[in-house]
């Protein structure tokens, strides 16, 4: 993603957060003065979900306990606490390059 295209989707990300539309978490330490990770909750962009769903951590964090631990708890989170029927979970259950594909929604 360009610069200028990082601009604009934190633009549309700022307007739907303050819309209740979408939902961002920050993994934080306990300082809370290092960012770790980051958990989006998001209308869905492509057909046949009602919610899309991703994070990440921070490349020191990749393959660690922390990232594992974060890949358990998100889907159980969710499935717990949210009201999707149909989640998706970009980069688990379906790659980044398949979501690409699928048809926008509408």
């Amino acid at each position: 993603m360009t610069y200028d295209e990082d601009r604009i989707d934190l633009l549309r990300h700022e307007k739907e957060i303050a819309a209740h539309q979408s939902f961002n978490y920050a993994l934080l330490d306990e300082e809370e003065t290092a960012i770790f990770g980051c958990v989006y909750i998001d209308p869905p962009e492509r057909t046949d979900s009602d919610g899309e769903i991703s994070w990440w951590v921070v490349n020191d964090l990749v393959g660690s306990e922390a990232e594992r631990a974060l890949d358990a708890l998100v889907p159980q989170w969710i499935a717990a606490d949210w009201p999707f029927q149909q989640p998706r979970y970009l980069g688990r259950d379906i790659t980044w390059q398949d979501w690409l594909a699928l048809p926008r929604a509408s």
